[in-house]
C-alpha cells in the first residue's frame, strides 16, 4: 500500500486554489451573514420589554417658568393680529 503524505506546499496550493475559485461566494456569504446577524441583534434590542415599575418621572413644572409663560399673555386675551409688511410679495427677493 502506498502512503500518501501531504506537504505544506500542497495544502497551501489547495487552499489558494479553493479561495481563488470560491472567493465571490465566500464574500457574499460573509456579507449576508453579517447583515443577518446585525438585523437579528437590532431586532432583539428593539423588542426588549421595558420595565416601567422602576422608572420615575417628575410630573411637575418649574414654578418660575410657569409664571413667565402666564405673563406673556392672559388666557382670556385674543392674540395680536398678524401684520405683514406691505410692498413685498415674494419673501425671497
Amino acid at each position: 500500500m502506498k502512503q500518501s503524505s501531504l506537504s505544506l506546499t500542497q495544502v497551501k496550493s489547495g487552499l489558494i486554489h479553493f479561495l481563488h475559485r470560491y472567493h465571490v461566494l465566500l464574500f457574499v456569504l460573509t456579507v449576508i451573514g453579517g447583515l443577518s446577524i446585525a438585523t437579528f441583534m437590532i431586532s432583539r434590542v428593539i423588542n426588549v420589554p421595558v420595565d416601567t415599575e422602576n422608572q420615575s418621572a417628575t410630573e411637575s413644572f418649574d414654578k418660575e417658568t410657569m409664571n413667565k409663560v402666564k405673563t406673556l399673555r392672559k388666557p382670556d386675551e385674543a392674540p395680536a393680529p398678524l401684520v405683514l409688511p406691505s410692498g413685498r410679495v415674494n419673501p425671497f427677493i
